[in-house]
């Protein structure tokens, strides 16, 4: 069993988004790709799994609205290739 760490953010359908939660931007500058959310320099970031720009991290961007689509332990093959 992993515990996950709640961002303190809901999703566009009002689900909470928590550390290893698989996302994507469903508004915003940018969509198309899927990035894994994870804790790091005293913040969440957002890295981009899945995309034009894979390996990329960014800050949490309030420009987005992000869907949760999975987690990495219940939906590993989401993040595979």
């Amino acid at each position: 069993m992993e515990l996950m760490q709640s961002t303190g953010l809901k999703d566009v359908h009002g689900k909470d988004i928590y550390e290893s939660d698989i996302v994507k931007p469903t508004r915003g500058y940018r969509t198309g790709w899927i990035g894994v959310v994870q804790w790091n320099r005293g913040s969440f970031w957002v890295y981009e799994v899945a995309g034009e720009s894979s390996g990329e991290e960014s800050q949490w961007s309030i420009d987005l609205d992000y869907e949760v689509i999975g987690n990495i332990y219940e939906n590993p093959n989401l993040i595979d290739g």
